[in-house]
């Protein structure tokens, strides 16, 4: 499982449970299907993207999608990992969603 190990202060930082909430309350929204099962692992993947985001330094994604394939795939256990794709999807709506949030 992926846990985020600091917390930011700054102006980046956000409110994890309502970003979780969000998302939980859309499940459609990221594109991903999940049986309860997986629901722990998805959970698992948006802290990851979130963290990722936020200590990208301004990077876009599409810059970083590599390094992040091999630092998700380094961080979280085999048996947690979702596919590829999947990760994928969560990133970038939480790029898109990041954006949109910051620009206000």
């Amino acid at each position: 499982m992926y846990e985020q190990k600091r917390l930011l202060s700054d102006p980046g930082m956000v409110d994890i449970e309502a970003e979780l909430s969000h998302w939980q309350s859309s499940p459609g929204a990221l594109g991903v299907q999940a049986n309860a099962a997986r629901q722990s692992d998805v959970v698992a993947t948006l802290k990851f993207a979130y963290d990722s985001y936020l200590c990208g330094g301004g990077i876009p994604l599409d810059e970083r999608i590599v390094s992040l394939q091999e630092k998700y795939s380094r961080l979280v256990a085999e048996p947690n990992r979702l596919p590829w794709g999947d990760v994928d999807r969560i990133l970038r709506a939480v790029w898109q969603k990041m954006a949109v949030t910051t620009a206000e």
